[in-house]
């Protein structure tokens, strides 16, 4: 009979098994996913952007990604992509969405990963538990006191 430990070694050897499981723990979590490039321009996106945003992936793929917010949250969103550090985890931020194509609220959360230029981004449907975090977080300056250090290599 397999244990535990022998199922998770093998679904560590299975690339598509470990993507799956990524997947569903990045889904957990968020609705949408977005890779912003250095220009603001979205070069990525997966998941729920027609019910968040009411434009589906395709069409997101090549838009600046500030067109999907409430012109008074560009201020904010610009300075947390310029800013970012890599490592350091940004959000969750309650912004207010586009009202040309939806009208959300919504909870964006985004990262500067080691080794890439891009900025990513979740965004997710708004709740209340989100919301008062999110109150938190800006209380704190725009970041949760967690995040990685790239060099540790632990």
């Amino acid at each position: 009979m397999a244990t535990t430990k022998d199922t998770q070694s093998a679904t560590a050897k299975d690339p598509k098994k470990q993507r799956d499981r990524f997947l569903a723990f990045a889904f957990a979590s968020a609705d949408l996913f977005l890779e912003i490039s250095n220009n603001g321009s979205i070069t990525f996106a997966l998941g729920a952007a027609k019910s968040i945003t009411g434009i589906d992936e395709q069409t997101l793929t090549g838009k600046k990604w500030l067109e999907l917010f409430a012109a008074d949250e560009h201020a904010t969103l610009t300075a947390t992509q310029a800013n970012a550090m890599t490592g350091i985890r940004y959000g969750p931020l309650l912004v207010d969405l586009n009202e040309k194509f939806s009208k959300h609220k919504a909870i964006v959360t985004g990262i500067k990963m080691p080794d890439s230029n891009s900025f990513y981004v979740t965004l997710g449907f708004s709740n209340m538990l989100m919301e008062k975090l999110s109150t938190l977080v800006q209380e704190n300056g725009g970041t949760l006191t967690t995040g990685f250090d790239p060099g540790d290599k632990k």
